[in-house]
């Protein structure tokens, strides 16, 4: 083996030198291209359909989630705690931790960390949405 070359290089060189050239049909790149287009625009067509959907039912959620919270703040006396601490807060700076105890305790934990889920899953699902709706309607136009 001379200049550094092993079998394997010898073994390739008589492999490749055997080989016929091989044509290609000549619009095959653009064939290529044109279905990996296809492909992307319908996966983005069905990620809108479905982000679209999610975005609807999250606001459906936003509603119900707050009909709920308005409920709860009303039945259980949170309101009542929340005014309190802005008409006496001479008491309010004595008597802090029990405040803060009874605020948390009334606070509707159920209502707010449902609000909040539904606000987040709407802002997530409409930004996805709207960025493969640019997508899906740029072809259109």
């Amino acid at each position: 083996m001379k200049n550094g070359t092993t079998s394997a290089d010898i073994s390739y060189d008589k492999l490749f030198a055997r080989l016929s050239d091989v044509s290609c049909p000549a619009d095959l790149e653009q064939t290529i291209v044109h279905t990996i287009y296809v492909k992307e625009t319908h996966a983005a067509e069905v990620r809108f359909a479905f982000l679209g959907t999610l975005s609807v039912a999250s606001v459906a959620g936003l509603v119900t989630s707050s009909i709920y919270i308005s409920h709860d703040v009303a039945r259980s006396g949170f309101e009542q705690y929340l005014m309190l601490s802005f008409s006496d807060s001479s008491v309010l700076l004595i008597y802090w931790k029990q405040f803060a105890l009874s605020l948390i305790e009334t606070l509707p934990l159920v209502g707010v960390v449902a609000f909040l889920s539904a606000l987040g899953l709407f802002i997530w699902s409409a930004a996805k949405a709207a960025a493969n709706g640019f997508r899906v309607f740029a072809k259109m136009a």
